[in-house]
């Protein structure tokens, strides 16, 4: 008699998990490393599939890489650098992320056609994009040698 009560209950919990929990089951995985990769790091997906992030080859040096929806792979890096840190891509496909040189640690900015710009916020010795939203905006942060500091950088 006491369970009367609580199987209405029941009854909805199990509807509302069960759907749940069974389509953990169905999600399908798919596998990918740019030619050479002995490490991969994907970073952010945008809403077309389109994703973006670092990989590794066997000299230990670092390169950016977007992956588009259909899994065609474009291996890039920021120009005279020693290593790429994608971390962000947008909508518009524009990635941003950082990038080692021999003067230290800089942003960039990757449009979607592939033209890269590089940034660092007034004094800073190393900066650290973190992301980008559909109007080109680019959030992170900065170090100035005592303190880091946030940054936003608009289009």
């Amino acid at each position: 008699m006491r369970y009367r009560k609580w199987f209405p209950a029941v009854v909805f919990l199990v509807g509302v998990l069960a759907p749940a929990i069974s389509s953990v089951h169905a999600q399908a995985i798919t596998s990918f490393d740019p030619p050479g990769s002995t490490y991969t790091s994907p970073t952010s997906i945008n809403p077309a599939g389109e994703i973006t992030g670092a990989y590794v080859t066997s000299g230990f040096t670092r390169h950016g890489f977007v992956r588009d929806g259909r899994g065609s792979i474009i291996s890039f890096d920021v120009p005279g650098s020693t290593g790429t840190f994608p971390a962000s891509i947008n909508p518009a496909g524009e990635i941003t992320g950082a990038y080692l040189d021999s003067t230290g640690q800089h942003g960039f900015v990757r449009d979607g056609r592939g033209t890269i710009t590089s940034f660092d916020p007034p004094g800073s010795i190393a900066t650290f994009p973190q992301s980008i939203n559909p109007a080109g905006e680019i959030t992170g942060s900065y170090f100035d040698g005592g303190t880091t500091h946030g940054f936003v950088r608009d289009r």
